[in-house]
């Protein structure tokens, strides 16, 4: 059976946000198939064409060489969401009986989302036939997927913390602020260990559920060239007209989600995976 793993980006969470991405990665053929929504301040003066060249440039010059060595790239922009969408589905039509859709909490984001924005959009549902797999859920019960981090440290420990390693922390700071700017810093896991130890404190644990921290946790490394922290830069970029870097992140999170599907397979029993019609 093929596989197709998909991620999206929209202009938000709300059902009446637009899908701005619906990234495509088809495996084992390890072809890309990327169907993006031209952002509003280039519609009038852009040609989709020239455009895609200049956005497989962007790719090229931002991700590691053997990413682009290694997988095929088709981009096509769109000047609506009802297009992108007829189009996306348009790549799966004629085999859905023999095609698993695999993604990461796909089943509370991405394919929630691609139902309502297809009915908004009058769309016939493309996946409709395919196996499905959220491979979110089994990381949660069939991994240790538990770090470290700072975030379970008090305020007072987060200060304290935060001076050893030099990050930008002061008293007037609340718990969540020392946290944002003790991450945003950076620090390895051995430092906050060190710490804890020094001061005679419990190990600060907390269960990592994101595709990035899950990633990163079992020892990949692709993420590290995403160049947003969080889905909300993302947004905020394709609002400023900048599709460049969202097509990277979308890019990122497929090769992250493939590699965990990979891990998947290798390490959970069939019996244990539960994948459903759509």
């Amino acid at each position: 059976m093929k596989e197709l793993l998909v991620d999206i980006e929209t202009t938000g969470l709300a059902a009446n946000d637009q899908v701005t991405i619906c990234g495509l990665l088809e495996t084992p053929t390890e072809a890309f198939n990327i169907h993006y929504l031209i952002p509003e301040q280039l519609q009038d003066n852009t040609d989709e064409n020239e455009l895609t060249v200049e956005l497989l440039e962007h790719i090229k010059t931002t991700t590691p060489e053997e990413i682009t060595e290694t997988y095929q790239f088709k981009l096509r922009g769109w000047e609506s969401e009802q297009e992108l969408l007829e189009n996306a589905y348009n790549d799966v039509y004629a085999d859905t009986e023999n095609i698993r859709i695999v993604g990461y909490n796909s089943d509370s984001y991405d394919l929630p989302t691609l139902r309502t924005r297809s009915m908004i959009n009058g769309v016939d549902w493309g996946f409709s036939g395919c196996t499905s797999r959220d491979i979110y859920t089994l990381f949660q019960y069939k991994f240790n997927t538990t770090s470290l981090t700072v975030d379970g440290l008090k305020k007072a420990q987060k200060k304290k913390f935060g001076e050893e390693i030099d990050a930008p922390v002061d008293s007037d700071m609340y718990s969540a602020e020392l946290t944002d700017a003790i991450e945003e810093y950076g620090y390895t896991p051995e430092q906050l260990d060190e710490f804890v130890t020094n001061e005679g404190l419990n190990r600060p644990t907390k269960e990592t559920n994101s595709l990035d921290h899950v990633h990163e946790l079992l020892g990949g490394e692709i993420t590290q060239y995403d160049p947003f922290k969080d889905s909300e830069e993302a947004v905020e970029a394709f609002s400023n007209g900048n599709i460049g870097p969202v097509l990277v992140h979308n890019i990122i999170d497929l090769l992250a989600t493939n590699e965990l599907n990979n891990v998947i397979n290798g390490y959970v029993s069939e019996r244990d995976i539960n994948d459903r019609q759509l």
